[in-house]
């Protein structure tokens, strides 16, 4: 197949910059992957390679990074030029995390070769260098072995524990966003990464309630699950409230501090657009609202900060009612 970027697809005139940054930077890593990529002198295929269920685990980290890098100003193009690879990477994330689950149920031995995947991804886009993506990394290796050792109660559960392990396991959805960051062409906004940070902490949570019934039946890691052995079925609920509250209290003391740009980008990525029909509030634009540009900073910050509790995207989801539990697992 040629390895010309699409430019008759969308037309010159609508191939943007950005756009053609990814689909550059797309053929240089198929290039890259068709020579010499590999890991400690042996073939890559082996460290990079993924299943259908870890694609299918992998696509809704990956659409809602997608959704972000459109909402901060990447055409859409551009978005979907990026998606492959960041499904793949996340799909290697997920390799790594059914191996530990696997792990953590049957003592088998955990799968060590993801990073090595990933680091070989890495390369193929001269990205090894990049501390911020390596340091995200290195969060999330030393999260599955943190989980090992709660799971196996070798750790001592605390609510501040609990509270650390929701932004040690969204490690991996802080280096996928810097990612599509770097592939898209985009430089990364460090202070609305900060803020990003406490959202896709909240967005764990979610996530437990969400899979609260599978986790259980499949004896796997679960916030809520590690309230009812701290507090008991009846104060689990009353835990995770508190864990919710105290995330985006964290959130909303960034935002107290945030500068315009930041607070707009934020606004842009989480909130919805009040002067849109109730069903297109939440839809994806990369437009900035022009309605905020008068509104003094002050003004603007104490607006989106009493935004942030409303706010559908950030709003928790119910909590399911959850079973007595051992203290400790085997």
């Amino acid at each position: 197949m040629s390895t010309t970027p699409p430019n008759s697809a969308y037309g010159e005139a609508t191939l943007t910059t950005a756009h053609t940054v990814a689909v550059t930077a797309l053929l240089r890593a198929r290039n890259r992957v068709r020579g010499a990529l590999s890991v400690t002198g042996e073939s890559a295929w082996q460290h990079t390679a993924i299943t259908f269920q870890h694609q299918l685990k992998a696509t809704p980290i990956t659409d809602t990074t997608v959704d972000l890098i459109v909402r901060l100003g990447c055409p859409p193009a551009a978005a979907n030029c990026v998606r492959p690879a960041l499904q793949h990477v996340e799909a290697l994330v997920y390799r790594a995390d059914l191996s530990y689950e696997d792990h953590q149920r049957h003592h088998t031995a955990p799968d060590t070769t993801w990073r090595q995947g990933i680091d070989a991804i890495l390369d193929a886009y001269e990205l090894t260098t990049d501390t911020a993506l390596t340091g995200e990394l290195d969060a999330l290796d030393a999260y599955f072995d943190l989980e090992t050792r709660i799971v196996r109660g070798l750790e001592t559960l605390t609510d501040d524990l609990v509270h650390a392990t929701c932004y040690q396991r969204s490690s991996h959805i802080r280096f996928l966003a810097r990612l599509a960051h770097h592939l898209a062409g985009m430089p990364a906004d460090e202070e609305f990464l900060r803020l990003a940070a406490h959202v896709f902490a909240r967005d764990e949570i979610t996530a437990d309630r969400v899979t609260y019934e599978s986790d259980l039946a499949e004896d796997s890691f679960n916030t809520v699950r590690l309230h009812a052995m701290l507090h008991g079925p009846q104060g689990a609920a009353d835990a995770q409230r508190a864990l919710c509250s105290r995330i985006l209290g964290d959130l909303d003391t960034g935002l107290a501090q945030a500068d315009r740009p930041t607070l707009l980008r934020f606004a842009n990525a989480y909130l919805p657009r009040l002067t849109r029909r109730r069903k297109h509030r939440y839809a994806a634009d990369p437009r900035p609202r022009p309605l905020y540009r008068p509104v003094p900073l002050a003004l603007l910050r104490h607006h989106i900060r009493a935004q942030v509790p409303t706010s559908a995207r950030l709003t928790p989801v119910p909590i399911p009612e959850p079973f007595p539990e051992p203290r400790q697992r085997a």
